[in-house]
């Protein structure tokens, strides 16, 4: 791997990005942001969470949505991303605890949308190559060092088990609280029939004037339930490029944003827009050996391609992406392999810096299950097995095959999440029920009681 130092343009270019910047910082300090958040994007919208109606502007980070009231007493609202469970056409946002938030745009609607549905998902994700350093080994070391981390593979799948075991203890506790419940309701059922027994016997009380002293129990109401990576040390060159398919944001002409898929060949890039119930469609090939260099611009998360073609729009293409060192990455070696030299890569300011031209870049993204649906490679031949031999290519398989694992595992539990949550969620139901039926039947029998009470006095 060629090391290399990406440098930023001072004096022109920081300028421009000033404004942006600013934005940038106030925003981490409204909000309590780390450093590292910057604004992608800001639209004017109204808040009508709650029945309200408050104007004043969204401001779209890598990771977060945020809301800034604009007239009166300042209203600060703070969504992180992972967090969002669904969201709708109509900017109607669901989280994790089950709030609900919905955004009115006052321009730029389909805009606004696109981008805040694209960062909802598919989630922002750079490399930091620092991190696999440690994993790496040079050729010189000793054979009996393995290049790659099966150690943590195999702690990663008996932390997977072991959470698995717990959920599993979890969800039979819930399924017995279940089973009291329902024992406690048919119980409850009986007390109804003895409640229809007692009215019965007061009438009979009243009319034959019989003594009756009847001795009640009160029931116990049940409380409420409690709730790395294989280092790929070889030549760009000697290794094929893989064709892919990336879903990204397309800016048109006219600044728009709208969904479409960059599918990067060996040669040339196609980009197709994928916008929903549209009649003509939008799309564009053009060649890698055309590619003077890539930009990546001071709005975060935006990427200009420079082209060898005349006019201004043909001379560019530009996108919005939450994996624009993916990107870039892939463009780059494939760059390499035509014309064995290096393309220019230039970080404006306020742009993110990030590594490039190494082919762990593109092992990482393609194993990563976090961006699954994002990038899709469309060759089933797994590259690793290309370049991998002897000893290598057998630790490789055994920690793909335990990772596989360890993915399934993960499957199953957050599977057994929601059924848990589901349980959890009927059993506090069922709970509050059970304990209204108390209460109206003790209710009820202290009525009876006191009429007991008072025919016995005669």
């Amino acid at each position: 791997m060629s090391e290399k130092v990406s440098q930023r343009i001072e004096a022109r270019d920081r300028s421009a990005a000033a404004d942006l910047m600013k934005m940038s910082e106030e925003v981490r300090q409204d909000f309590s942001l780390s450093d590292t958040e910057d604004v992608v994007q800001c639209y004017k919208v109204i808040n009508k969470s709650n029945n309200n109606s408050i104007k004043g502007k969204l401001f779209i980070t890598q990771n977060y949505f945020c809301f800034r009231s604009q007239y009166g007493k300042k209203l600060y609202v703070k969504i992180q991303i992972s967090s969002i469970k669904e969201m709708t056409n109509e900017i109607k946002i669901y989280d994790n605890e089950g709030r609900m938030y919905y955004f009115v745009p006052q321009s730029q609607e389909e805009e606004c949308f696109n981008l805040m549905y694209y960062m909802y998902k598919y989630p922002f994700s750079v490399l930091d190559l620092n991190i696999y350093k440690q994993h790496t080994v040079d050729d010189h070391e000793s054979n009996s060092q393995r290049k790659f981390d099966i150690e943590t593979a195999q702690e990663a799948l008996v932390t997977a088990e072991e959470m698995k075991k717990i959920k599993e203890e979890n969800y039979k506790l819930l399924e017995q609280q279940q089973r009291k419940i329902a024992m406690i309701d048919q119980l409850l059922d009986k007390t109804d029939n003895y409640l229809g027994e007692i009215d019965d016997s007061i009438k009979a009380t009243k009319s034959l004037v019989y003594e009756l002293r009847l001795r009640y129990t009160k029931t116990k109401q049940v409380p409420p339930p409690k709730e790395e990576i294989p280092v790929l040390i070889e030549a760009i060159k000697e290794t094929p490029p893989v064709p892919v398919e990336i879903q990204i944001l397309w800016k048109l002409e006219n600044d728009d944003l709208v969904p479409a898929t960059m599918k990067i060949f060996d040669d040339h890039i196609d980009i197709v827009e994928t916008t929903a119930n549209k009649k003509k469609t939008l799309s564009r090939s053009f060649s890698i050996q055309d590619v003077l260099g890539l930009y990546m611009r001071a709005r975060p998360l935006h990427l200009q391609i420079a082209l060898n073609q005349s006019g201004k729009e043909k001379g560019r293409i530009r996108l919005c992406s939450t994996c624009l060192q993916f990107i870039v990455n892939e463009i780059y070696i494939r760059y390499l392999k035509i014309f064995n030299k290096q393309l220019s890569v230039t970080f404006e300011p306020n742009s993110q810096v990030f590594d490039y031209g190494d082919l762990m870049i593109t092992k990482t993204f393609m194993n990563c299950s976090g961006i699954k649906g994002q990038i899709k490679f469309t060759e089933g031949e797994d590259m690793a097995l290309r370049v991998l031999t002897g000893k290598d290519r057998e630790d490789y398989l055994a920690m793909k095959k335990t990772n596989q694992k360890t993915v399934e595992i993960l499957d199953s539990v957050a599977k057994l999440n929601v059924k848990t949550t589901k349980m959890a969620d009927d059993s506090m139901n069922a709970v509050m029920d059970v304990t209204n039926r108390m209460n109206e039947q003790r209710q009820m029998i202290m009525e009876r009681k006191k009429q007991c009470d008072e025919i016995t006095k005669k």
